[in-house]
C-alpha cells in the first residue's frame, strides 16, 4: 500500500523537510511511495533543500540508499555540501 512521507515539521540538526526528503527517497526505492509524491521528486522543496545544502539530488539519493540514520546523512551533507 503507497505510504506518504514523514511529517516536513520531524526535525534533523535542527533543520525542517530534511527527514520527509530522507523518506521520500527510501519509500520511493521500495515502491512504497504515494504516486502523489512522483512528479516533485528532487523538485519543488527537495530540489530546494539540497539547493540549499549544494548537494545533488542524485548525490543525496545515493548517499541515503547507502544507508544510514538520518543524522548520520545530515553530517555527510554538512561534510559534502554546505
Amino acid at each position: 500500500m503507497p505510504k506518504r512521507p514523514v511529517s516536513a515539521y520531524v526535525q534533523v540538526g535542527g533543520m525542517y523537510f530534511f527527514a520527509r526528503t530522507l523518506d521520500k527517497i527510501r519509500l520511493h526505492a521500495r515502491g512504497e511511495l504515494h504516486p502523489d509524491y512522483h512528479e516533485f521528486i528532487g523538485r519543488g522543496f527537495d530540489g530546494r533543500l539540497c539547493h540549499f545544502l549544494r548537494i545533488a539530488h542524485d548525490a543525496l539519493r545515493a548517499r541515503v540508499l547507502a544507508g544510514g540514520t538520518d543524522e548520520e546523512i545530515f553530517a555527510w551533507c554538512r561534510e559534502n555540501g554546505r
